[in-house]
């Protein structure tokens, strides 16, 4: 029997006894010619019930389109009805494929529990669901199927969620360098990463389900494992090193107990070991060879800590041998007087990284002083890195004495000296004025030469007295405040004069007063003036240049002369240093004009370097502050 309704629309609500009319709760169903026609009064029934569930509601007919659907499931896709009802089913469902397969099993009557499917909401998203379904046959023929949709987006985003945290889990543990497992609570593999099946040599097909005693019989009677198991126990993690002796592999293993079992890393770190043998070994030697000279060797840490003296310290010092030298003990035989300057000094070049050279005196064991040169230099590796620092020192006390005696019997010299050469220079004035009343030219000239020769002889005893004063420290300055490009034109000038061959040219002005001893300053561009006449012999031509800033004054002397080497720069402006050379071997000298500049220079506060090349001549500079409390 057939239950008919009249209905002007394509699909109307059916609404039931008990509900009220525009009651949200409501199912929707398609007319047939004009009629709703509900071809099973069961299914009629239960419309109360299927409206208070919270899961979907559809059927579909033999033609597989909707022909009843309830407001619950077209909340849940966000449709109207009138584009659900009457639509074929397929087309609200994502894989048509599988829908298909779902019609086809409900047509030889089979009922669907939890079959997973994806529909298509309106606004283009996606649902997960279950479909439970059942067919409904009037005589083996297909009628309907009634579908019951829940929803399982959010459990099946978990899902994917974690099956995806899995993967870049997994995809992690592929990637790393370090062996990965994995171990239950019984000590069975459950994981084993590409890395750990290459180091083990084992396919972890092999592996996986075994416990590690089977894979490493061995262990079970190693007491460093039974050591480990006992940590594990307690639930500790642990590091260590260990050496298989099947795979000739040295081992960094890693271990992490849980709840669940042991996460374990572990890397091939054999070439490590080997280096640290070889390493090891070096030290040997190294302070083997330490103990064959006479020098005393240290090492310090990257943190500049001592921790190697080889036994000349000991020896020389007095130091128990069975003490750790620290450096506090290093500085307490250091002399009082030169202790800050030897700490300045290997602080700054500890922190710069630069090797040093200091001079200092230590106390032997039995309280006697001696002079110390001190060299240290940093080690580094591969990539620049420092990682420690290594010093010798040298007793040098017998040079230090050699040296002041030098300078005192220079000193003495020079005073001594000093005084006959004034004499003589006095009576040569003398001498010259009587030749000239009596106009012998012949005796003029040789008075002449000998006049010459006791200026150069005049000049070393000053140069003589300079090295004496500026070693002991007592090279007075008298400053004053004075042009500076005043003084560069009269020293310009009166080098004129007495340089036949050459042209003087001046460049720049200056246009600033400085303070300094305008006598030394004078001195250093006298120096610097005759050594570019001396050196320059097939040249005409010397430039005396000067430019300043707010902060300093720069003064140049450019020859074009026989010029120096690139090696033999750097020991220019040494003591007594000349430039070994087949061109220089004709010109004389001591090599005390370019130091005794350069420590006058220094003494102002300025400082002084060169250009030069080969053949191609010289430039020297100096620089002077154009403001100075000397």
């Amino acid at each position: 029997m057939e239950e008919k309704i009249a209905s002007p629309k394509k699909y109307i609500p059916v609404v039931y006894p008990g509900q009220k009319k525009g009651d949200k709760k409501i199912t929707y169903s398609i007319e047939k010619n004009n009629h709703f026609v509900i071809h099973d009064r069961r299914l009629s029934g239960q419309q109360e019930f299927f409206e208070n569930a919270t899961i979907g509601y559809f059927v579909f007919d033999a033609n597989e389109c909707v022909i009843w659907i309830n407001q619950y499931l077209l909340d849940f896709l966000g449709y109207p009805p009138f584009e659900f009802i009457g639509k074929p089913a397929k087309d609200f469902f994502l894989e048509k494929t599988k829908f298909a397969t779902l019609v086809k099993r409900l047509k030889k009557q089979q009922i669907l529990n939890n079959f997973e499917i994806t529909m298509t909401c309106k606004n283009g998203t996606q649902k997960h669901v279950f479909m439970n379904s059942y067919a409904r046959f009037e005589n083996d023929t297909f009628k309907y199927a009634r579908n019951y949709i829940q929803d399982i987006t959010e459990k099946q985003q978990k899902v994917t969620e974690l099956s995806n945290t899995n993967t870049r889990i997994t995809r992690i543990l592929e990637s790393i360098s370090d062996g990965f497992m994995s171990l239950n609570t019984d000590r069975r593999y459950v994981y084993v990463n590409s890395k750990a099946e290459k180091l083990l040599k084992i396919k972890r097909s092999k592996l996986v389900g075994k416990q590690v005693e089977e894979i490493f019989p061995g262990l079970s009677q190693s007491p460093k494992y039974k050591k480990y198991l006992e940590q594990i126990k307690n639930k500790k993690s642990i590091t260590f090193e260990e050496y298989f002796a099947g795979l000739g592999t040295w081992f960094s293993i890693s271990i992490y107990p849980s709840d669940d079992g042991l996460t374990i890393y572990f890397q091939d770190v054999s070439e490590r070991q080997k280096a640290i043998e070889v390493l090891v070994e070096s030290e040997r030697q190294f302070r083997q060879l330490t103990e064959t000279i006479p020098q005393i060797v240290w090492t310090s840490n990257t943190k500049g800590e001592l921790v190697y003296c080889n036994s000349r310290w000991y020896e020389y010092t007095g130091y128990g041998v069975d003490k750790p030298v620290s450096d506090k003990v290093w500085n307490s035989f250091i002399h009082p007087d030169d202790l800050e300057h030897s700490t300045v000094k290997w602080v700054d070049s500890f922190k710069s990284g630069k090797a040093y050279q200091i001079e200092y005196r230590l106390k032997r064991l039995d309280g006697v002083y001696h002079w110390f040169l001190e060299r240290a230099i940093p080690i580094t590796n591969h990539k620049g890195k420092i990682i420690k620092w290594f010093g010798t020192c040298t007793d040098i006390d017998d040079q230090k004495q050699m040296e002041k005696r030098k300078e005192e019997f220079m000193g003495i010299a020079s005073h001594e000296l000093k005084t006959p050469i004034t004499t003589i220079k006095a009576f040569t004035q003398i001498l010259e004025r009587h030749l000239e009343q009596t106009h012998d030219s012949r005796a003029l000239g040789y008075l002449s030469k000998m006049h010459n020769q006791l200026n150069k002889l005049t000049k070393l005893v000053y140069d003589l007295l300079d090295i004496s004063k500026i070693s002991t420290g007592k090279l007075q300055l008298n400053t004053e405040a004075f042009s500076i490009d005043d003084l560069i034109t009269e020293t310009q000038e009166a080098m004129q004069q007495i340089s036949n061959h050459h042209t003087i040219v001046k460049e720049g002005v200056a246009k600033c007063i400085i303070f300094a001893d305008k006598y030394r300053i004078e001195q250093v561009l006298e120096n610097l003036i005759t050594n570019a006449i001396k050196y320059s012999p097939k040249s005409d031509k010397i430039i005396l240049k000067v430019d300043a800033d707010t902060d300093e004054v720069i003064i140049s002397v450019t020859d074009f002369g026989i010029g120096i080497a690139q090696e033999k720069q750097k020991k220019i402006f040494e003591q007594f240093y000349r430039v070994e050379d087949s061109e220089k071997a004709g010109f004389p000298g001591l090599g005390l004009g370019l130091y005794i500049s350069q420590e006058i220079v220094k003494r102002h506060h300025g400082k002084m370097w060169l250009e030069s090349s080969k053949g191609k001549g010289s430039t020297f500079y100096f620089s002077l502050p154009t403001h100075s409390s000397l």
